[in-house]
């Protein structure tokens, strides 16, 4: 099956808490100090995605929001959520074959 066909979605692991703060999000793991700083528009999509935003509606909003071509969008949100899964902190689950 073709990576266009599939639909996945991205969800925080359970022990990422994070904090939103003026112009960034910041993830944390257990105690530690802020592990990773999240700015526009990963931010964004992070925000997006931890409240169950579908796939095709996280892109939609960031086009119009950034300015750019869905496509150009696709590519930005599926970098920022395969760059955190592979850091660790959400996971990548395939749910549908679209």
């Amino acid at each position: 099956m073709s990576e266009s066909l599939r639909t996945f979605v991205y969800r925080p692991l359970p022990d990422v808490r994070w904090v939103v703060q003026l112009g960034c999000v910041q993830l944390l793991r257990g105690s530690e100090r802020p592990a990773y700083t999240l700015r526009y528009p990963a931010a964004a999509i992070w925000e997006m995605a931890n409240r169950g935003y579908a796939l095709s509606r996280i892109v939609a909003t960031v086009a119009e929001s950034a300015r750019v071509t869905p496509a150009h969008a696709r590519l930005l949100v599926i970098d920022t959520l395969d760059g955190l899964a592979a850091e660790g902190f959400v996971t990548k689950e395939l749910v549908g074959d679209g």
